[in-house]
């Protein structure tokens, strides 16, 4: 499957991000106590998706507050390196499986044309196949970060030798693939829910990103000066919010899907910056937007 090749690609080469990782891992555990705090979670079953390798999950207090940890990925290698890291692994049970729910229908893109592929992405539609693995029902759901990898970077790969750039309705296309794909997979997340579960959706959502050549990545330059500069204070962004969706300046994949308010309850929302890349050639972080929910 060339989904699957590419997310352990991806999870091969941030294998050994865990100390890298450490600050945005910190604020992100803070971020889920402030959430236990606020909510009360039951301590019993937690089903974190998307888990990869898992430098950036907080495991010590993830294993503190619950009594089950259910993983879910797409690569199972990476899963194996996330137990590595636990302290008690007798409370984790792994599964493998794809969360896109496509990545089944989705064939070599290499030789494909860009309306060809435009004609695939408005025709597949999300496949509920990884829930029908789980068993029993969960307290908390936490994403763990992926749904803005789900299908993007595959689709996006042809673009990587920056010499050819998609066309607008290659974006779109994209965009409601997604749409489609996160809709099919918030509905399922609600199917494996306790009543009165607590669902914990954290995601990147903006990129601000400069190289040594000056370029920058779309939305950079305002929420710097929404910032002030400090991406410390990127609850600054909260403002700004609507105009760089609109803009299209968000990462693909961290749109929430219409059906949201349908099945979830918002409480809360928690935004943090996570520094992937701090080097004389290229700086990137990323604002991740940690919402917390209760199902209704």
């Amino acid at each position: 499957m060339l989904l699957k090749f590419r997310q352990q690609k991806d999870n091969m080469s941030t294998q050994n991000m865990w100390e890298d990782w450490q600050d945005f891992r910190n604020s992100f555990g803070s971020t889920l106590l402030k959430i236990n705090e606020l909510l009360t979670i039951n301590r019993g079953r937690v089903l974190l998706l998307g888990a990869g390798n898992g430098n950036d999950v907080p495991i010590e207090i993830i294993e503190e507050m619950f009594e089950e940890i259910v993983l879910v990925d797409i690569d199972s290698e990476a899963l194996s390196r996330f137990i590595s890291k636990t302290g008690n692994s007798k409370k984790y049970t792994c599964i493998e499986a794809d969360l896109s729910g496509i990545g089944h229908l989705i064939p070599d893109l290499k030789h494909k044309s860009e309306r060809h592929i435009i004609e695939l992405l408005e025709s597949i539609n999300y496949e509920p196949l990884w829930v029908k693995k789980i068993t029993g029902k969960f307290d908390c759901v936490i994403n763990c970060h992926y749904t803005s990898q789900l299908i993007a970077p595959i689709f996006m790969s042809r673009f990587d030798n920056r010499v050819t750039y998609p066309s607008r309705k290659y974006l779109l296309s994209l965009s409601n693939c997604s749409k489609r794909v996160l809709g099919g997979l918030f509905r399922d997340i609600h199917l494996v829910m306790s009543d009165g579960g607590i669902f914990i959706h954290s995601t990147d959502v903006f990129e601000v990103s400069f190289n040594s050549n000056g370029k920058s990545h779309p939305g950079s330059s305002e929420i710097l000066k929404a910032t002030g500069g400090d991406l410390q204070k990127v609850g600054e962004i909260v403002s700004l919010y609507d105009e760089l969706m609109k803009k299209g300046y968000h990462v693909t994949g961290s749109e929430y899907p219409d059906n949201l308010k349908d099945i979830f309850e918002h409480f809360v929302i928690f935004i943090n910056p996570w520094t992937f890349i701090d080097s004389d050639i290229e700086k990137k972080t990323y604002i991740v937007f940690t919402d917390a929910f209760r199902k209704k």
